[in-house]
């Protein structure tokens, strides 16, 4: 069922229109609440259930500390515009306490989101992950925060072909598209939860899973529709090359 799937009402209700079926989200809504009474449980699959979550703020960033760093006002403007294929936002999802973190990647023009984990936050460890998850895509800029994990961002951009740039210190907001990937991942992985528990395969099941969640400025086609302009035209051998690069 699409709402197990955590798809919000708007969204299934998008989606079923273009099947040709009109069933409004404010009737999922009433659903849910009918549900509910009942004592069923479709409201936990809804992303707030009653509860306001908080992005977290911002650590200290210390930019001085990266070396080559280029601040995102720099950035191509056609960047913001969303119209191109290939610009891609990274950032890290901290498990429990020494159980390592998770690599989130999102593309801003078509919503997919990559994620591969970590035992650790290494700036090596963190770009030979970011090449094998981004190979054999296009990749035309990258977008990080400031944190030393992100440090070897040029040996990224000489196999990947692409550019980087950074947010400001505590502007986490000019990376919004993947801080909005991290939140829906957390909805599978709450915070403290033991990364090392967390399966290739289960890992593979979340990305997947929403990636092909409908979304309302695709006119609610679900990304994984549109993963097929990311590609690149030929076979890509970066990821298989990625623990020779540093």
């Amino acid at each position: 069922m699409l709402l197990r799937a955590k798809h919000s009402p708007d969204q299934i209700s998008g989606a079923l229109k273009l099947e040709g079926v009109n069933i409004s989200h404010e009737s999922i809504y009433k659903h849910i609440r009918a549900d509910k009474n009942s004592g069923g449980s479709l409201h936990k699959s809804l992303r707030i259930n009653g509860k306001r979550r908080y992005r977290r703020r911002c650590k200290q960033s210390r930019p001085g500390k990266i070396p080559h760093r280029i601040d995102i006002q720099h950035r191509p403007k056609i960047v913001n515009q969303r119209n191109r294929y290939g610009d891609w936002e990274v950032d890290l999802i901290e498990g429990r306490k020494g159980t390592g973190f998770l690599l989130s990647l999102y593309e801003r023009k078509s919503g997919l989101g990559k994620l591969a984990y970590l035992s650790n936050k290494q700036s090596k460890t963190t770009a030979e992950a970011a090449i094998k998850a981004l190979s054999g895509y296009k990749v035309k800029t990258i977008t990080y925060d400031n944190g030393s994990e992100f440090s070897e961002h040029t040996a990224i951009n000489k196999k990947l072909g692409s550019k980087s740039y950074f947010c400001a210190p505590y502007h986490s907001w000019e990376k919004g598209g993947v801080e909005n990937f991290n939140g829906l991942v957390r909805q599978y992985f709450p915070k403290g939860s033991d990364f090392r528990l967390i399966s290739v395969e289960a890992l593979q099941h979340v990305e997947n899973e929403i990636n092909h969640r409908p979304r309302k400025r695709l006119g609610y086609l679900p990304p994984s529709r549109l993963e097929f302009r990311l590609k690149t035209d030929s076979v890509n051998e970066l990821s298989k090359n990625a623990e020779n690069i540093l």
